[in-house]
């Protein structure tokens, strides 16, 4: 029981720990993943509640929150710190995870938990059949809680630890929140190239061909047709079968829209650089930072390289907005829930050249005219 203890301590604190870090490289991430979560409790009347502005409004404080204390009680956990309390906290987030992933495989309603964020994408069942073998193991913690002894003798030390932990993990989930995502696991990181993304691999088939033999009446089925076949047989079925999966789009939703209509091609088919100032949500878009920008879209209009904002939000917003900050540039539609997934910031200043990423900004580290040009036209 001993050691099965120890394996059961470290396993499930490494996995805590690692599990709140990526949560804490992107709690805005996590924070629409909440909202996933509220707007399909909405449906079901005993958890409808959580489906609410107020829900709404705390999301990205949870997410703040669920990231500290994962990682802090990964780290109790192995340390040996305050068992009993670590104990039960860990078997009620526990239950309470297998019942949300539990929830998501049965309705299919949220396709990826989360829980690992963008790094490691699980299905729903992928994510319950984790939480279940977790259960098994913090069921063990919890029984042997009173046997936890701490890993360093000193407590001091380990208070110590514990509070270095805290201030640590607190500073690194509010950087990646108030500037970007530590290390991007999306679709639209730098360097990759969105046109090769937007493609996907079909599944290669095998067709079998059923034919019945015009003298014998046997039937026969074939890879592929015979030689003979115009002669000697007759085409009864044909059935198909996969042999090599394909390869799925990892962007499926990258779509522009201008006032002609699709933008899209026309976008990327440009091989020079171009600017993309992403606005998801206009009416949220903080407007601190544009003196900047349109010093930015000026100096670039000069150089002729294209400058453009892109929203989900309505036309009559979208001008109110574009007046209310003087952006002289043009803006585009897009997907909504497409925007957040290329840039974590509203606004969020995306440069491309052709089909490739080659960089982004947090609206607070919007750059200078001056080292945009050493940095993309030297």
């Amino acid at each position: 029981m001993k050691i099965l203890l120890l394996i059961s301590r470290l396993f499930v604190g490494a996995l805590f720990i690692f599990s709140g870090i990526i949560k804490a490289n992107d709690p805005l991430g996590f924070a629409y993943k909440l909202h996933d979560y509220f707007e399909v409790f909405g449906e079901y009347p005993i958890i409808s509640m959580f489906d609410s502005p107020f829900f709404y409004s705390i999301a990205l404080e949870m997410s703040i929150f669920i990231c500290i204390i994962e990682v802090l009680l990964g780290l109790a956990l192995i340390l040996g710190s305050r068992p009993k309390l670590v104990a039960w906290t860990l078997l009620l987030m526990i239950v309470f995870f297998t019942f949300l992933t539990g929830f998501s495989a049965i309705t299919g309603k949220v396709t990826d938990c989360g829980c690992f964020g963008d790094a490691i994408p699980l299905t729903p069942w992928q994510s319950f059949y984790k939480d279940i073998i977790l259960l098994v193991f913090i069921g063990i913690i919890f029984i042997g809680r009173n046997r936890i002894r701490p890993l360093i003798p000193s407590a001091k030390a380990t208070n110590a630890l514990m509070l270095l932990a805290t201030v640590a993990t607190t500073v690194f989930t509010l950087y990646a929140y108030h500037h970007l995502p530590f290390w991007d696991f999306r679709a639209y990181k730098i360097g990759n190239d969105v046109c090769e993304l937007r493609k996907s691999v079909p599944d290669k088939m095998q067709h079998y061909y059923t034919l019945k033999n015009l003298s014998s009446g046997e039937q026969k089925e074939f890879p592929s047709f015979p030689e003979n076949y115009e002669t000697e047989w007759e085409y009864v079925s044909m059935r198909s079968e996969v042999v090599e999966t394909g390869i799925p789009a990892k962007i499926l939703n990258f779509n522009l829209s201008g006032e002609d209509g699709d933008f899209t091609d026309e976008f990327l088919d440009d091989e020079g650089y171009k600017f993309l100032l992403v606005c998801y949500d206009i009416k949220k878009t903080n407007s601190k930072r544009f003196d900047r920008i349109n010093a930015l879209q000026q100096a670039m209009d000069a150089r002729g390289v294209a400058f453009y904002g892109v929203s989900a939000s309505s036309d009559r917003d979208v001008e109110e907005f574009r007046h209310r900050v003087q952006a002289a540039f043009p803006f585009l539609a897009a997907d909504g829930t497409e925007l957040k997934t290329i840039i974590r910031s509203n606004p969020g200043l995306v440069v491309m050249k052709g089909c490739e990423v080659v960089g982004k900004w947090h609206w607070r580290d919007v750059p200078e005219v001056t080292s945009i040009e050493k940095d993309f036209f030297k």
